[in-house]
């Protein structure tokens, strides 16, 4: 089914307005904020219900103030097909969520184009009109604790994406965001050497050994070895890359180094676990 392209290229237009200028949507929400009454929104002459009310409004507001700009994302036919295969499934059957009718997920999808790397995630919506509106209920993220499709658009480490919109037979309307970090279409990403992002050169640890790429599954069982062995790091599951930070600590008349473990995890979470401390032999 045919996708409303007019929609996605305003979803497009708007993420990447966010991701350079967080403040630049406040004013949209500023007014969708005043517009509430007890947990409901008015829109035109319907009012909208919501589970959080005005406070997941606020909050969006002002984690966008203090959030710093970063770079755009640019479209990628391989997770524009992935957007369009989920998209046209929910389009045509009714389904909602982020599995397929036919059982498939967002990482079986995008590997029938090749292999991607440094995070991919997914972000769907329904019942919204414009690309704003759509951008708008992502950010907000109504009764979603993680805040997940949010820390999707901000997530550092994503480069690419794909954006399908078009009709639900229940909801109307819906539309699809696959985000990733690198992506090696066809055959040659099962043989691809290792490909040096802006993420990792920012001092993140490389996603995968021995100069290969791998999707999710594999990428997460080799770290999981690697870090276990030579590393002697303790892999965190749902984690898609780890760096060190080291610091040097009093312990009365002694120094310590301290290791510090940063996990960022799938969703664009940290996690961080402290190492041990390790002496450091004064010179004598």
């Amino acid at each position: 089914m045919e996708g409303n392209s007019k929609i996605e290229s305003e979803i497009l237009e708007w993420v990447n307005k966010v991701r350079t200028n967080p403040k630049s949507i406040i004013p949209h929400l500023q007014e969708r904020y005043e517009s509430f009454k007890e947990k409901n929104y008015k829109k035109g002459e319907k009012w909208i219900a919501t589970r959080e009310g005005d406070v997941a409004v606020k909050e969006a507001i002002e984690f966008l103030k203090e959030h710093p700009p970063q770079k755009p994302i640019a479209t990628n036919e391989n997770m524009q097909a992935a957007a369009d295969e989920h998209r046209n499934d929910m389009s045509k059957n009714g389904i909602t969520g982020h599995t397929g009718s036919n059982g498939s997920t967002l990482a079986s999808r995008v590997e029938k184009m090749g292999k991607w790397k440094g995070g991919v995630s997914q972000n769907v919506a329904y019942q919204q009109e414009t690309g704003l509106e759509y951008v708008m209920y992502w950010l907000i993220d109504d009764g979603m604790a993680t805040r997940a499709d949010r820390k999707n658009i901000f997530n550092i480490a994503f480069g690419f994406a794909g954006i399908s919109a078009g009709t639900h037979p229940k909801f109307k309307t819906c539309a699809v965001m696959v985000l990733c970090g690198d992506f090696i279409a066809g055959e040659g990403g099962k043989i691809a050497t290792h490909l040096l992002n802006d993420y990792e050169k920012n001092g993140y640890d490389q996603l995968g050994v021995n100069s290969k790429v791998f999707n999710y599954k594999d990428m997460q069982a080799s770290l999981k070895i690697d870090m276990a062995g030579d590393l002697k790091k303790d892999w965190i599951p749902g984690a898609v890359a780890c760096r060190t930070e080291k610091s040097i600590v009093k312990d009365g008349d002694k120094e310590k180094t301290m290791y510090t473990l940063v996990y960022t995890m799938g969703d664009g979470s940290i996690e961080r676990r402290e190492q041990g401390f390790d002496y450091i032999v004064p010179n004598s």
